[in-house]
């Protein structure tokens, strides 16, 4: 684990160039501003595994919470496709869930008998809408995503950067983007070009630092097949890549409310 307290940042390039040419060798290093591209349609399935069984609640409300059995370890299934609709499908021991969100709207379906049986036994109809807030934490993966800083920085207001930091004792490239009042740092390996480490809500109560790992090769595409996210130096939940399909153009059924 990597305290933020023992972190030496250095101010040693001046921001002269575009930010293209800075980001130039890290888009090639993933492979390429097309195949960064195919993360924005297709899907994606992960192991997100809590810290403790109570974790899973950090970023979500009561009413959602309490469908999901208190266990560590969720298969999460995301669908994306290029424009306003999104899909999550949350599987433990038996219990499926379904979000659907479209722009700012989000709903939550029963993808599986168990989940059908617990919407039915607290007499819920067969949706139940996402509060903003989660609906907001869908959306924020997204925006803060690695690619899709690489693929529109051009767009983002970068107040400072590149710097030079050094974590446990060795050298990264950051830059610190802003998003109004918030702020976001993405730290990358001067060798590899990967991103190492992201820190979300710089500086605030909120803010979380998401370490990256285990990177490996999917059709020509350089990803990070494993994950860590801290809040306050603690460990909350571990991410591994268990199954891609991107670059593939879903069908419009895949964004339709289950029956």
């Amino acid at each position: 684990m990597r305290a933020l307290g023992k972190r030496t940042i250095v101010f040693a390039i001046i921001w002269i160039a575009s930010q293209a040419q800075l980001l130039g060798p890290t888009i090639a290093s993933y492979g390429g501003a097309e195949k960064l591209r195919m993360l924005q349609k297709g899907f994606i399935e992960i192991e997100r595994c809590y810290n403790t069984p109570t974790e899973q609640g950090a970023s979500s409300d009561s009413r959602y919470t309490k469908l999901l059995p208190k266990v560590n370890c969720h298969r999460i299934k995301e669908y994306r496709r290029e424009g306003p609709q999104l899909r999550v499908d949350d599987t433990v021991h038996g219990l499926t869930y379904i979000s659907l969100i479209n722009g700012d709207i989000g709903m939550l379906y029963p993808g599986s008998e168990e989940a059908r049986r617990v919407f039915k036994e607290n007499h819920w109809e067969s949706a139940r809408p996402i509060v903003p807030k989660r609906v907001q934490a869908f959306r924020e993966g997204e925006k803060l995503s690695v690619e899709n800083f690489l693929l529109s920085s051009e767009h983002w207001d970068v107040a400072v950067g590149p710097e030079r930091t050094t974590i446990d004792g060795k050298t990264a490239e950051a830059f610190v983007v802003s998003f109004g009042e918030s702020k976001v740092e993405y730290f990358f390996d001067p060798e590899t070009h990967y991103c190492i480490e992201r820190i979300n809500a710089v500086g605030s109560s909120l803010a979380e630092r998401v370490e990256f790992s285990d990177y490996g090769h999917v059709d020509g595409l350089v990803y990070p097949f494993h994950d860590e996210v801290y809040s306050s130096d603690k460990l909350l939940y571990k991410e591994d890549v268990k199954a891609f399909g991107l670059g593939k153009s879903l069908s419009d059924d895949v964004f339709v409310a289950p029956v």
